[in-house]
Parts: C-alpha cells; structure tokens; sequence
C-alpha cells in the first residue's frame, strides 16, 4: 500500500511540475522579453554585431567610429565583418544597417564615411522613405557624404533607428559619423 502512495504521489510530482513548467514556458513565449532594447537587438533579434553591457544604444550625432581596428557598435549583424587586427578597416557587402537610438532628432543628419573599393560599386542608404544611390565608378578611395531622412527618426528609447544600407560590391569602411 505504501508503495502505490509513493509512486502516485511521484506521479503527481511530475505531472504538477510538467505543468507548471509548460505553462510558464507558454507564457514566456506570448509575452514580449523585459530586457534593455540593446540587449533584445543583440541576443533576440540578432540585429547587432556588438553588445557590452555598460554601454547604451544612444547614438550622440556627430561621434565618429574608428574602423580600422574597433568594432563600432552601431552595426548590424548582417552585412558587416569584424575588423581585423591589421588595421584594414571593416568590410560591408549586401544588405545591412546602421542601428541607434537617439536623445533627440535633430534637424538634419549627413552620414559621412571614409571608405575604399576595390572594384566599380554601388552603394544604396535608405532613410525614412528616401533612397540615394551612390555610386564609385573606379577603384580606390572615397569620402561618402549623404544627407538622411530624419523625418520618421524617434528619440523613443524602446523604438531603434536604422539606416539600411545595400551594396553590390565590398565596400571598406575606415571611419564613419552621422553628422
């Protein structure tokens, strides 16, 4: 007799622990994660090529990124290499973004870049509804200088900005602003 109380009461155990496991795992799925929003782009989203936990998401116009030997943290996952130790700057190819948060939108932004081709290239940067095309028609190096579409950028801490980029060639990218 003691021998069917334990194994029903072992039994129980299970199916009460299953359930309330299961249930918890369901409501974790239905509702969104309470995490920082770079901490969701970065581990969830898998937006980001970089994330340290000590620094925000808040781009400050006109901070230029160091490309040659950094990771700068405003990149996307897709598109972008990581620099290598030798200094020769950070690759983009096919489609990625610029991702960033703002304490304010201000009133105009220009995207300037230092960057070198090795072959002809065309370079897409999409802003709110404006696309600009950008175009190198021969190999070697260039200062990429394009104005943004601010007008749909928030200051919204839980709402990122991006500015997609697209290119059909590799494109070396040694410093880069938005300005």
């Amino acid at each position: 007799m003691k021998d069917k109380a334990a194994s029903f009461l072992c039994l129980a155990l299970i199916v009460v622990l299953g359930a309330f496991y299961s249930f918890t795992l369901l409501r974790s799925h239905l509702e969104s994660p309470k995490v920082s929003t770079m901490y969701e782009n970065y581990y969830i989203r898998k937006n980001l090529r970089n994330y340290n936990v000590n620094q925000t998401q808040i781009y400050i116009p006109g901070t230029a990124f160091d490309m040659t030997f950094e990771r700068a943290w405003i990149l996307s996952r897709d598109g972008w290499s990581i620099p290598e130790s030798n200094g020769s700057g950070t690759v983009f190819s096919g489609k990625g973004s610029l991702v960033f948060g703002l304490y304010y939108v201000p009133d105009s932004l220009t995207m300037r870049a230092d960057i070198a081709v090795s072959e002809p290239a065309v370079l897409k940067v999409k802003s709110g509804g404006t696309e600009r095309v950008l175009k190198f028609p021969e190999k070697g190096h260039y200062l990429l200088e394009t104005d943004l579409d601010v007008s749909d950028m928030t200051n919204d801490y839980n709402a990122l900005n991006h500015v997609y980029l697209e290119s059909d060639k590799s494109i070396i990218f040694y410093r880069l602003s938005l300005d």
